[in-house]
C-alpha cells in the first residue's frame, strides 16, 4: 500500500503460500504491507532500503488499529541528462506539426458547424457523429449543453449520433436539477452503453429498469428488489472485468463489482442519483439532497445513515510545530474505514471554519483520519489517527507543514489604514504577548527591517518596538478568536501586498 488521494490504497493484492510466505519485487520507497485473514489483520511499514532483499515477518492479530505518525520516503533516481540525437528531434518537431496541423483542422471544422464552436472543439475527431445527433434534435436545449461541456471529454469523442440523442431524452425526461452524476452513462471506466431503439427513440435504460412508486424512497426499493430477483452474485459464472450496462443487463450472473454498478444504473434510470463506492457491498445513492451509503447486502441505509438525530461532528484543530495555525488545509483530510485488511474513504466532509479549526460529520462504526502532506519533493508526511467512539476533538500538530507567501486577503488589508499601505511595506497582525508574533518581530528587527506591529490588546510595561493596538484587528479577533493565536506578515512587492500565516523563513 502507498498514501495516495488521502488514504493508504493497494497497488498490488498478493496471496501467500500455504507457510504464509511470498515474495514480490518493489521500488525504492516507503509503503506499507496489509496483511489479512478471518478476521485478523496486521499492517507493517516497510522502509527504503539500499539492500536487494528485505525480510518482513507479519504476526495476523485481532487488534484495533495502532496511530500512525510516519515521514514516507520516495527517494528519487540520479539522472544523467544527454541531448538527444538530431534525428530524434527532428522525428519529434514533425510529429508536433502533424498534431498542430489536426488541431488545426478540428478547430476550423468547428467553428463551421451546425453545433456551437463551445462544443464542437471539444468532440475533436468525433465532431461527426455529434452533428448527426444535433442536425435531428434541432434546436438543442441550452441546459444539455452545459452538461456536455461537463461530461468526461471522452464521452465526446467516443459516443455515436444514437448515444448522443439517448442521453439527451434522458436528460429532458428527469429532474435538471439533480446530480450530474444522475446522466452519466457509466459507473466504473467501463466502455460507453449501446442504446436500445424502441418505437425509433434511442434508450438509454431497459423499460424493464424502471419502476413506479409515490417517492424516490418506493422507486429505489422497487427497483433494487426487482434486481435481487433477476440478478445473483456468482463470480464463477460471471463475465470478468466491467462490461458496459447494455452487457450488463443481459446477463443473470455478475461479480460483486458488477452487481453494484448495475444497481446504480437501475436507480439512475428511476430518477435516483447514484455513484460508484469502493466501500464493499455499498453504493452511493441520493437522498433528500444528501449523499447516503447504501448497503446491498443488508438491503438498506447504512446504519450511520439512518439515524434522524443531528450527526455527531468531530471538532479539529490543526497548527504547526510552533503552535500557529493551519489554514486552507481541508484537503488533506480522509476518514476512512478499515474493512478486511483495507481502507476506504469515507464520504464525509470536512469544512474549515477558520484559525486552522475544521469540523467533520462524523459517521458511527470505526473510523480513522488521515492527514496528510508533502514535506518535500521526496518526503510524505502521514498521520493516521484511530478515532475512539466518543472522541468529539482532536488536535493534529503538523511539523514541517510546507506554507508560502500567498497573495494577501482584502479583508486583512483592509484593517489597516490606506495611509499605511502606502508608505509601509511590511506589517505584522499579532499581539504583544503571543510568542509567534514576538518572534516574527524579532526577525525584522535582526534584519534591520522598518516594521509595523499590530496587536489586538493594548501594551502593559512590557514596550514592544514598532507595536501599535489596531481596534480593527481586535474586532477581527473577536469575531474569530482563533486568530488570537496566530501571527500574520504583510509584504508589499512591486506586484502588491503578499502575506505569511506563520513563522517565515525568508522574505520574497
Amino acid at each position: 500500500m502507498v498514501y495516495n488521494w488521502g488514504a493508504l490504497r493497494p497497488i498490488i493484492y498478493l496471496k501467500s503460500d500455504a507457510k504464509g510466505r511470498l515474495g514480490f519485487s518493489a521500488g525504492s520507497g516507503d509503503f506499507y504491507l496489509s496483511g489479512y485473514k478471518d478476521g485478523k489483520h496486521a499492517l507493517s511499514l516497510v522502509k527504503a532500503s539500499e539492500q536487494k532483499k528485505v525480510a518482513v515477518e507479519m504476526v495476523l492479530l485481532e487488534q484495533d488499529l495502532k496511530p500512525i505518525d510516519v515521514v514516507l520516503n520516495y527517494p528519487g533516481n540520479e539522472m544523467e541528462w544527454q541531448e538527444a540525437p538530431a534525428e530524434y528531434r527532428e522525428d519529434i518537431a514533425a510529429r508536433k506539426e502533424i498534431w498542430q496541423d489536426t488541431i488545426d483542422a478540428w478547430q476550423e471544422r468547428a467553428q463551421a458547424s451546425v453545433v456551437p464552436d463551445s462544443v464542437a472543439i471539444l468532440a475533436r475527431g468525433n465532431l461527426g457523429e455529434l452533428e448527426e445527433f444535433w442536425r435531428s434534435h434541432q434546436p438543442v436545449e441550452d441546459g444539455f449543453i452545459g452538461l456536455l461541456m461537463a461530461f468526461d471529454p471522452k464521452f465526446l469523442w467516443q459516443a455515436d449520433a444514437e448515444l448522443f440523442a439517448a442521453v439527451y431524452r434522458f436528460w429532458q425526461q428527469q429532474d435538471q436539477d439533480l446530480p450530474p452524476e444522475i446522466f452519466a452513462p457509466t459507473v466504473y471506466y467501463e466502455e460507453l452503453p449501446r442504446p436500445t431503439i424502441v418505437k425509433g427513440n434511442a434508450t438509454l435504460y431497459p423499460k424493464a429498469f424502471i419502476k413506479k412508486g409515490k417517492t424516490q424512497q418506493d422507486r429505489m426499493q422497487k427497483a433494487l428488489k426487482w434486481q435481487k430477483r433477476n440478478f445473483k452474485i456468482n463470480p464463477e459464472k460471471a463475465l470478468s472485468g466491467q462490461p458496459r450496462l447494455d452487457i450488463l443487463a443481459a446477463q443473470k450472473h455478475l461479480s460483486d463489482t458488477q452487481y453494484r454498478m448495475l444497481a446504480i444504473y437501475i436507480l439512475r434510470a428511476n430518477g435516483i442519483p447514484a455513484d460508484f463506492t469502493r466501500l464493499p457491498d455499498n453504493i452511493l445513492v441520493y437522498l433528500d439532497d444528501d449523499w447516503h451509503y447504501y448497503d446491498l447486502k443488508l438491503g438498506r441505509l447504512a446504519a450511520d445513515e439512518k439515524r434522524e438525530e443531528s450527526p455527531n461532528y468531530l471538532e479539529i484543530y490543526l497548527t504547526d510545530e510552533d503552535g500557529v495555525p493551519i489554514s486552507n488545509a481541508r484537503d488533506h483530510f480522509s476518514p476512512t474505514r478499515f474493512v478486511e485488511g483495507m481502507f476506504y474513504n469515507i464520504n464525509s466532509e470536512v469544512h474549515e471554519l477558520g484559525g486552522g479549526n475544521y469540523q467533520m460529520a462524523r459517521p458511527e462504526g470505526d473510523l480513522q483520519l488521515n492527514f496528510g502532506y508533502r514535506k518535500s519533493d521526496s518526503k510524505t508526511v502521514l498521520q493516521m489517527i484511530p478515532l475512539a467512539l466518543d472522541a468529539d476533538s482532536l488536535r493534529i500538530v503538523a511539523p514541517g507543514y510546507p506554507r508560502t507567501w500567498e497573495k494577501a486577503r482584502e479583508d486583512l488589508l483592509l484593517l489597516v489604514d490606506e495611509e499605511v499601505l502606502a508608505e509601509q511595506d511590511l506589517l505584522i497582525l499579532g499581539n504583544h504577548d503571543q510568542e509567534n508574533s514576538l518572534r516574527v518581530a524579532q526577525k525584522l528587527l535582526d534584519a534591520d527591517r522598518e516594521f509595523v506591529f499590530y496587536g489586538y490588546t493594548r501594551q502593559g510595561s512590557r514596550r514592544v518596538p514598532g507595536y501599535k493596538f489596531n481596534p480593527a484587528w481586535q474586532a477581527f479577533v473577536r469575531e474569530d478568536p482563533a486568530y488570537a493565536r496566530t501571527v500574520i506578515t504583510l509584504f508589499k512587492t512591486a506586484d502588491g501586498w503578499s502575506m505569511y500565516e506563520g513563522i517565515w523563513s525568508k522574505l520574497p
